[in-house]
């Protein structure tokens, strides 16, 4: 049975709360879940070729231990940290999303970035790259909240919009893909990675100008300033000269 989106989503829940391992956890559990779905259903070699390079995101018994992170989710949520209690905590973990990596008073500029999980359906509607791709992105926001400079949100970020170059321009693929593509752009930023910043900032606004898709304000205020201070900022030059 693929328990990717009762996985997924109960991860949504965990890192809403706080609790960014439990929630990682869960991810790689929907991940595996749905890789295991997909071997079993004797894919297509395209398939079997994008399973292959999902492989690594997943670790033996993570479908376990996310099972057992679903008995235990009344607990967990009984006992959540409150918000400014996480934050608080976050030096402690690494430095949470909120704390760049180089001090802001050397940047000039704090970059907006997408910080809401995605959920799945409780369906099979979507492709199976696409909910791939909600996961891979959830387990790199996972890792943004933790640690500004953290490769492995790079890189998670690189996986899943690699498997979103497929997909048709649906409202919910260009949202997500519209949030991968910020999020990996403020992290090349903060970690001095100039000329891909560009090219990110570059292609997210090619992206907002051919889509219908509907933001909140906060959303589409952040998304507009990153992509005009990171490309042209006030100060004159550019992130990647």
């Amino acid at each position: 049975m693929d328990r990717s989106a009762l996985f997924n989503n109960a991860g949504v829940l965990m890192l809403e709360r706080g609790y960014d391992k439990i929630a990682a956890e869960l991810f790689r559990g929907a991940l595996e879940s749905k890789l295991a779905y997909e071997r079993r259903s004797n894919q297509s070699g395209s398939n079997q070729a994008h399973l292959s390079a999902l492989e690594h995101c997943t670790n033996p018994g993570c479908i376990e231990i996310a099972e057992n992170h679903l008995a235990n989710m009344e607990a967990y949520i009984e006992r959540a940290p409150m918000q400014e209690e996480y934050l608080a905590s976050a030096e402690s973990r690494g430095g949470d999303c909120f704390t760049p990596a180089v001090p802001m008073e050397s940047r000039g500029y704090n970059p907006f970035i997408y910080l809401q999980p995605f959920e799945l359906p409780n369906t099979s509607d979507n492709s199976t790259q696409l909910t791939s791709a909600i996961i891979v992105f959830n387990l790199g926001l996972v890792h943004h909240y933790a640690s500004r400079n953290s490769p492995k949100t790079a890189a998670f970020y690189e996986i899943a919009a690699a498997l979103l170059s497929s997909d048709p321009d649906l409202a919910r693929v260009s949202l997500l893909r519209t949030a991968i593509i910020n999020n990996f752009g403020v992290w090349c930023y903060e970690n001095g990675e100039g000329e891909s910043t560009r090219m990110c900032m570059e292609h997210l606004s090619r992206i907002i100008d051919a889509s219908c898709t509907i933001m909140s304000t906060v959303v589409e205020e952040g998304i507009h300033l990153n992509i005009q201070w990171l490309l042209t900022p006030p100060t004159g030059g550019s992130p990647a000269a």
